[in-house]
């Protein structure tokens, strides 16, 4: 049987992420595990030589962060409340990529991570976050599904 002491829980606050944040919920405590939440704000890309837009686009990172930081708290009360402990994580850049330095760098045992219903050429053209995620990290990935009724 495997043991999971650290839980990688990444989220976007949406509604699949609710439904990976139940499972990993119930893995934590039955194995008395740590669940690092981790939400990923996607750095701006504005035009070179556009001060204007940089300051907006800052203003906006700003709000972002600030959003992330309320959600992050919620979620962290909602675990200690049920006895599990947690930590929350705010970083930058591409979430793919953020997730899976952030499970080899913090020896995450088990990523909890829901499928974000990208379809078509959208994910022809780019794969999905969770498709990357399961290529690129060492350790066992559990896929939740938001129209999974388990």
């Amino acid at each position: 049987m495997y043991v999971y002491k650290n839980i990688l829980l990444p989220t976007d606050f949406s509604e699949g992420s609710e439904k990976a944040f139940l499972h990993a919920v119930d893995i934590a405590k039955s194995m008395n595990a740590k669940i690092h939440v981790l939400h990923i704000i996607q750095q701006m890309v504005y035009p070179a030589g556009f001060e204007i837009a940089q300051n907006s686009f800052s203003n906006i990172e700003e709000a972002l962060e600030k959003n992330a930081n309320s959600h992050l708290s919620e979620t962290s009360k909602r675990l200690s409340n049920l006895g599990i402990d947690n930590e929350t994580h705010i970083l930058m850049g591409k979430p793919s990529e953020q997730i899976i330095e952030f499970s080899n760098q913090e020896f995450v045992d088990l990523v909890v991570i829901p499928t974000n219903g990208a379809g078509g050429l959208e994910h022809f053209l780019f794969g999905s976050t969770t498709e990357k995620v399961i290529r690129g990290v060492s350790c066992p990935v559990l896929v939740t599904h938001i129209d999974s009724n388990q």
